[in-house]
């Protein structure tokens, strides 16, 4: 069986503002990767921020989008 090292981060979920958390994200890629990890979750709603109101509709993006388009590249 091949072992896989993983990090799970809690990170700032910025309602409406997801050049920040993706920014968060980037910051938070590299330290996991400094220390092994191979693959690194984050939370749900991570992008748009987390809160339940009718604005996380207007708030939400395609797939693919800006911002996963983004996100691929940190994964790269």
């Amino acid at each position: 069986m091949q072992e896989l090292k993983v990090a799970a981060a809690s990170v700032r979920n910025l309602l409406g503002d997801p050049a920040a958390s993706i920014e968060d994200m980037r910051v938070w890629s590299r330290k996991a990767a400094a220390r092994g990890a191979e693959l690194i979750l984050f939370p749900e709603l991570n992008l748009c921020g987390h809160v339940r109101a009718p604005i996380v509709n207007d708030l939400a993006e395609t797939v693919p989008g800006p911002s996963t388009e983004k996100i691929v590249t940190l994964a790269e």
